[in-house]
């Protein structure tokens, strides 16, 4: 596992947290190290400090201002006279991106198995991977792989030719994205997260091989 190292405690919120720092064994991960205080009372993490590989100053800080931990008081509504509700149906993301439910995923991508099918209750996404060294793929519509290859394009990123298609790649520390375009099954693909670019590079060239029905 990653190991976890004690840090010295501090006062957060009102609370003296124990402090602990995790630094992923990965090495294609893109985070080098958490830290984490906690109440050691009752294990409520009270701050947390995310820092990238290669960086010295964290990237992302949040911690509590003011922290009350007391049983909140439950009580029943009270519907007013004459009041009442409405049930609407929103429309369902994977039918907002296209009926992707019959384009099958591999069971492990860049060496990385499968954790999540229907990734975030969306059929034709997945994640792969696990920790902080994770990454999700979702089919998409080519047009909305060419919006996001635009705009990824205005913020900087690069074309890559694939073997068997494109992928435009696009990294954001700690994030990398990727838009993956297949010559050979005409589908495109989006796919982020916590790894290096060539883990991605590797990921994309993989679903540009593959074929229509193949897993």
């Amino acid at each position: 596992g990653d190991p976890v190292t004690a840090l010295p405690g501090r006062n957060v919120a009102g609370v003296a947290a124990s402090g602990l720092r995790l630094v992923p064994a990965d090495p294609d991960t893109t985070i080098g190290q958490v830290d984490l205080w906690a109440d050691p009372a009752t294990g409520v993490a009270v701050r947390v400090e995310v820092t990238a590989r290669g960086q010295r100053s964290p990237i992302l800080v949040t911690e509590f201002q003011e922290l009350a931990q007391t049983t909140p008081v439950v009580e029943a509504p009270r519907p007013v006279l004459g009041s009442g509700f409405t049930v609407a149906s929103a429309p369902d993301v994977s039918d907002t991106l296209g009926s992707f439910n019959q384009v099958p995923l591999p069971s492990a991508l860049a060496g990385r198995p499968v954790t999540s099918s229907d990734f975030g209750g969306v059929q034709g996404a997945a994640l792969y991977g696990r920790g902080l060294a994770s990454f999700a793929v979702i089919a998409v519509p080519r047009a909305v792989a060419n919006a996001a290859s635009d705009a990824a394009g205005k913020a900087g990123a690069v074309q890559v030719k694939l073997a068997a298609g494109t992928v435009v790649q696009l990294s954001i520390t700690p994030l990398s994205l990727a838009v993956v375009r297949s010559a050979v099954s005409r589908r495109s693909y989006l796919l982020a997260g916590t790894v290096t670019a060539d883990v991605l590079k590797s990921v994309a060239d993989e679903l540009s091989r593959l074929r229509r029905g193949s897993r």
